[in-house]
């Protein structure tokens, strides 16, 4: 086990060099210095959770969640300078279901990506891949989660905010305000009523259902933690604290 202060540490780059590995394999680390890369016999490859070119970059599973997408998928790729552009190798598809969450979904992909690593492994031992070169021009980005993206904005269709309720939970989890408190909303479900109402106004409140306007509909908050607290079902959530129909939501 080699735990270097840095990636281009001297005398780790030259333990590196000493056992001459014919492959880096690379899983949810970060970029690699050349130093470092160009010290396998015959490359680095890394596992990548999407179906490359799309979702290039630090967020994959989360932007396909929040982008509503039904399926996304995983790829082996030789690596290369330039982030997530390298030949690929093999991929395979994994489907989002309705019910997935960023938590859910990246357990499933993680089983996925390491029989999809070993079997690319055993493919390269047998000289039986035969590497393909990325469509650039298809290329889409998955840039990293910033707080921007996890604060809700009412505004929003309903689906849009459903989708970025489950791409971001459980961490770091899309959060809204309620009368000054930070609150993350882990679970909801989309809702179509006849009536219309100022986006992020309490539409519907009673001991077990709590449901919100949005900018074409409505969301029912089903799984809610306020800061510093324990995540709470609705119902319980509901107990310990004092909402109105009519009640707004968001700073």
């Amino acid at each position: 086990l080699f735990q270097p202060q840095t990636l281009d540490d001297p005398e780790f780059l030259n333990e590196m060099e000493i056992l001459s590995p014919d492959y880096f394999l690379v899983v949810a680390f970060k970029i690699l210095p050349d130093l470092l890369l160009d010290i396998p016999q015959k490359g680095s490859i890394n596992l990548h959770a999407s179906l490359l070119p799309h979702y290039r970059g630090a967020a994959p599973i989360q932007r396909a969640i929040m982008n509503g997408e039904i399926e996304t998928g995983l790829t082996t790729f030789i690596i290369r300078k330039s982030v997530d552009t390298g030949s690929i190798l093999m991929q395979v598809i994994a489907p989002i279901a309705d019910s997935d969450t960023f938590g859910t979904l990246s357990k499933k992909m993680s089983i996925k990506g390491a029989n999809l690593l070993l079997e690319t492994l055993h493919r390269l031992k047998n000289n039986s891949l035969s590497p393909k070169e990325q469509d650039h021009s298809h290329a889409t980005s998955a840039p990293k989660i910033k707080e921007n993206d996890s604060c809700i904005k009412w505004s929003q269709p309903a689906e849009k905010i459903h989708n970025q309720i489950r791409g971001l939970a459980p961490k770091p989890g899309a959060f809204t305000y309620f009368n000054g408190m930070r609150l993350k909303i882990l679970r909801s479900s989309v809702n179509y009523f006849n009536e219309k109402h100022n986006p992020g106004l309490v539409i519907f409140c009673d001991k077990k259902l709590l449901i919100i306007q949005t900018g074409d509909g409505h969301i029912e908050l089903n799984t809610i933690q306020r800061e510093g607290k324990k995540t709470m079902e609705t119902p319980d959530f509901l107990n310990g604290i004092d909402i109105n129909i009519g009640d707004m939501f968001g700073k």
